[in-house]
């Protein structure tokens, strides 16, 4: 087994963000938000997605990404300070018993920090230094920056650490229509919507220039 030593970061309420790349080349980032009551972002346990492109299937570069949650004033009994459902924000504000609070992250400032310093040396830093970085693979980043989760931390003196690398689940969403499964067993391209189609393209196109480059072809 592994074991990782790794001080638990509780700003993890506030979301981590999915770096989604293509060998250094980011695609775009997914804010990933636990569920209110929940500390865990994975799909399925009904946390919430923020989807932000990287001026690959849109004109939109990455900028500035707000996230505003209704926060209980006082420590849940596991010490953390949960938010509620947002249409039960405003509600639970008038009751007294939470308040607004809106986190910034600098997405475009965290990506070329990523991407131009720590993609560089990332391989030899986890030991790997004759092996490339991965063709197609994520990064999830959460807040490290000290103090109680929820409050502001200037974008300047925030600090993101990894959580987790992935580079052997990683797809294209867009293409779920073509998924073969017991109730869709004759599904294929042709059942996915032209936009989504468009799109994967796209993203398809990206991964065959970098495999090219990766492979001096």
């Amino acid at each position: 087994g592994q074991l990782t030593d790794q001080r638990f970061a509780c700003r993890i309420l506030e979301g981590e963000l999915r770096f989604n790349m293509v060998n250094t080349v980011c695609l775009g980032v997914i804010h990933k938000v636990p569920a209110p009551g929940g500390m865990s972002a994975v799909g399925g346990t009904g946390s919430e997605y923020f989807y932000y492109d990287n001026g690959v299937i849109s004109d939109s570069k990455l900028g500035t990404a707000e996230f505003t949650a209704y926060v209980q004033k006082e420590k849940s009994a596991d010490g953390n300070y949960h938010r509620c459902a947002t249409d039960e924000g405003e509600k639970k504000v008038e009751e007294g018993t939470h308040e607004k609070k809106t986190i910034s992250i600098d997405l475009a400032a965290l990506c070329k920090k990523f991407t131009e310093e720590d993609c560089p040396v990332l391989m030899g830093t986890l030991g790997l230094a004759e092996e490339p970085i991965p063709l197609w693979w994520t990064a999830d980043m959460i807040n490290a920056s000290l103090g109680e989760c929820w409050t502001a931390v200037p974008v300047a003196e925030q600090k993101w650490v990894v959580g987790e690398f992935n580079c052997s689940c990683v797809g294209i969403s867009k293409c779920l229509p073509a998924y073969c499964k017991p109730d869709t067993p004759n599904v294929s391209w042709k059942d996915i919507p032209a936009e989504e189609a468009g799109h994967a393209t796209k993203y398809g196109d990206i991964v065959g220039k970098e495999a090219a480059g990766m492979l001096n072809v």
